[in-house]
C-alpha cells in the first residue's frame, strides 16, 4: 500500500470524480480500495487544514483507507513519524460510536510502541475530536493537528568534511531570508565567524550555555542546534526539547558521532525521535588527506586506498621545546592545541602557549575549517596489536587524546603536517604509510 499526499488524491478527484477514469487501475496502483464518500468527507477536512496555514508538504505521507491484514481492522488516515503515529477518522456526521472507535484504534496501534495521536473529524458541522489520555472525548481546533505535523525534528550528519555546517547555515540563511525568525545553539563557545554572523548581519547565534536566552526573546519559528554530538548533559537537551515543544518550533540538529571529545557525549545522535538525513562524501577535503587520515588512524587500511604523500609532512624531534619553536616558523600553517584541564599542567596540553598560529583548542575549533594544520603527536599515542592508533589517558585530564587528535586534523583543507616528538617508534611507524 501506497503513501500518498491528501492534497493531490483530492485533486484527482476533482478531475475525474473517479468515474471518468479507470477506477480499477487507480485502485491497484493505490493498493486499496478508496470511497467516494470518505473522499468527499477528506476534501471538507483538507479545507479547514488550509484555513489553518497548513503547507501543501504537511499532508504528505498519508496512509489512507489502511487496513490491518489478518485481522481487517481499517483507519481511514494515518501517518507515521520515528516518534509517533496520527490517526485521523473520517465521518459525514457525528455519531455515538466516534469515542469507541477511537479507544480500539488506540488499543491497536499501543503495539508500535508510539506517540499517539487519535482524531476523529466530522464533516456535517466541520468539527474536530480528540481521545485524550484519559480515553475521553474531546472537542479540539484545527491548528492542534498543525502542531503535531510541525514537531518533527530533523538530524543530519555526515564525517567531517562531508557539509554539514555549510548546508545546516545554509538552511538558516534561507529560512530567515523567507520571513521566519531563526536562533542557532552551538554546542560550545562562539568563534569568530559566529561573532561575525552575530555582530556584522544580525544572527541569533547562542553557545549552548545561554540557550534559555532564546525563549525570553519570543517563540522562533526555527531552532537549530549546531554540534550537537557534543552535548553532554541529558537534562540540559530535555529541557531545550521542552521548550522547543511548548513554543511549537521546528528542531533541526547536526553532527558527527565520530567528532565527540568526551566519553559522556554523542549520545545526542542517537534520538530515535528524529528523522535522519546523511551527507555522504565530502566537500572539504582534498582526497589525498582524507585517505591518509583513513591510514593514519587504522594501518590495516593501506592497501584499500590510494596513499599520497602530497600536501602532508611528517616532523619528528626529541624534544618538545624544539618543536615548539620548529611550529612556530611554520607561518602559513595553523595549530590547534589539545585542551588542558583547567588549573593543572601537561606539556602536551600547554605545547600552545607562546604561539602565535595557534587559533584554539580542540573543543573551540569544532565545526571550523583552516587551510593547513599542523599539530602535534607526543608519547601519549601508540599503535596497538591491530595496527589502530590509540592514546593513553591525559593525566588528570577527562578528555580523550585521540578525539582531539582526530578532531584537530579533519579541520585541515589542503595540508596537514604531524610533528611527532619523544616517540621514534611511532615515527616510523607512520612513515611505513607511504612505502
Amino acid at each position: 500500500m501506497k503513501s500518498i499526499n491528501l492534497k493531490s488524491l483530492v485533486e484527482i478527484y476533482e478531475h475525474n470524480k473517479l468515474t471518468h477514469c479507470p477506477k480499477k487501475q487507480y485502485f491497484n496502483f493505490m493498493g486499496n480500495e478508496i470511497k467516494i464518500v470518505d473522499i468527499e468527507t477528506l476534501k471538507n477536512f483538507i479545507a479547514e487544514m488550509l484555513l489553518a496555514k497548513v503547507p501543501v508538504n504537511f499532508f504528505n505521507d498519508f496512509y489512507f483507507g489502511y487496513s490491518i491484514p489478518q485481522i481487517g481492522k481499517e483507519f481511514d488516515l494515518l501517518k507515521f513519524t520515528n516518534n509517533s503515529v496520527l490517526n485521523i477518522e473520517l465521518k459525514s456526521k457525528y455519531t455515538k460510536n466516534i469515542q469507541k472507535q477511537l479507544i480500539k484504534n488506540k488499543y491497536y496501534l499501543k503495539f508500535l510502541n508510539k506517540e499517539m495521536h487519535l482524531y476523529t473529524y466530522v464533516a456535517q458541522d466541520n468539527t474536530l475530536w480528540k481521545l485524550n489520555n484519559n480515553d475521553d472525548l474531546i472537542q479540539c481546533n484545527f491548528q492542534e493537528i498543525v502542531k503535531i505535523l510541525e514537531k518533527i525534528y530533523f538530524l543530519i550528519t555526515g564525517q567531517a568534511g562531508s557539509g554539514k555546517t555549510l548546508l545546516t547555515y545554509n538552511i538558516a540563511k534561507k529560512s530567515m531570508e523567507s520571513g521566519l525568525n531563526v536562533s542557532i545553539i552551538h554546542v560550545g563557545n562562539l568563534n569568530n565567524g559566529h561573532l561575525i554572523l552575530l555582530n556584522d548581519f544580525d544572527w541569533n547565534i547562542y553557545a549552548i550555555k545561554n540557550w534559555q536566552t532564546i525563549f525570553t526573546m519570543g517563540s522562533p519559528d526555527l531552532i537549530i542546534i549546531d554540534e550537537v554530538q557534543r552535548m553532554n548533559n541529558k537534562n540540559q537537551f530535555k529541557e531545550i526539547i521542552s521548550n522547543i515543544s511548548k513554543n511549537n518550533s521546528i528542531l533541526i540538529m547536526s553532527g558527527d558521532k565520530a567528532q565527540t571529545l568526551g566519553n559522556n557525549e554523542g549520545w545526542a545522535i542517537d534520538v530515535s525521535s528524529v528523522e535522519k538525513f546523511e551527507l555522504k562524501g565530502k566537500v572539504r577535503t582534498n582526497k589525498e588527506l582524507a585517505n591518509f587520515i583513513i591510514v593514519l588512524l587504522d594501518l590495516k587500511r593501506k592497501h584499500h586506498v590510494e596513499i599520497s604523500s602530497q600536501n602532508i609532512n611528517i616532523s619528528f624531534f626529541d624534544e618538545l621545546k624544539d618543536a615548539k619553536q620548529y611550529i612556530q616558523t611554520k607561518t602559513n600553517y595553523t595549530y590547534i592545541s589539545y585542551t588542558p584541564n583547567t588549573g593543572l599542567y601537561s606539556p602536551l596540553c600547554n605545547a600552545h602557549k607562546y604561539n602565535f598560529s595557534e587559533v584554539g583548542t580542540s573543543h573551540q575549533v569544532v565545526g571550523q575549517e583552516f587551510e593547513n594544520v599542523i599539530t602535534i603527536l607526543d608519547p601519549h599515542f601508540y599503535y596497538d596489536e591491530n595496527d589502530m592508533l590509540k592514546a593513553r589517558k591525559i593525566t588528570h585530564n577527562p578528555y580523550s587524546p585521540l578525539k582531539m587528535f582526530f578532531q584537530q586534523i579533519t579541520r585541515a583543507i589542503n595540508k596537514l603536517e604531524i610533528v611527532v616528538v619523544k616517540n621514534i617508534e611511532l615515527y616510523n611507524r607512520i612513515m611505513q604509510i607511504f612505502e
